[in-house]
């Protein structure tokens, strides 16, 4: 059945058993920032499980449950999971990439020097007119 069956490209760092009843499993979502990187979710489960979300799996993404880092397994070759002992739990999934973080901070700066040129000219230009 699709609906409970996803095909991992690695084995999940738990076991999953079919402890508790699935039909029980809830999942509250309580931002879902994609523009900004950042997902938060609360779950909860009577038994261990694979917590699939349907967005492109990106090594960039970073997953937390409690707090603790976790890992973001490829689910259905395409998808994110991460593996969920059985309780509750608070899951964040965020976004870092070294490369849009450098390229943001290279944009300011140049923001910075060609509005520091343009004070420097503006007040040369007026330093020169006659008066």
């Amino acid at each position: 059945e699709l609906r409970r069956t996803v095909l991992l490209e690695q084995e999940p760092p738990g076991s999953l058993g079919g402890e508790g009843d699935p039909a029980k499993d809830q999942v509250e979502r309580q931002v879902y920032d994609l523009a900004g990187g950042r997902v938060s979710l609360k779950t909860r489960s009577e038994g261990p499980r694979l917590l699939l979300i349907a967005e492109n799996f990106f090594p960039n993404w970073q997953a937390t449950v409690d707090g603790q880092p976790a890992e973001i397994l490829r689910a259905d070759y395409v998808w994110q999971a991460v593996y969920l002992p059985a309780g509750e739990h608070q899951v964040e999934l965020r976004y870092y990439s070294r490369a849009v973080s450098l390229s943001r901070w290279a944009a300011l700066l140049s923001l910075l020097v060609l509005a520091g040129v343009a004070a420097w000219d503006w007040r040369r230009g007026r330093a020169l007119s006659p008066a």
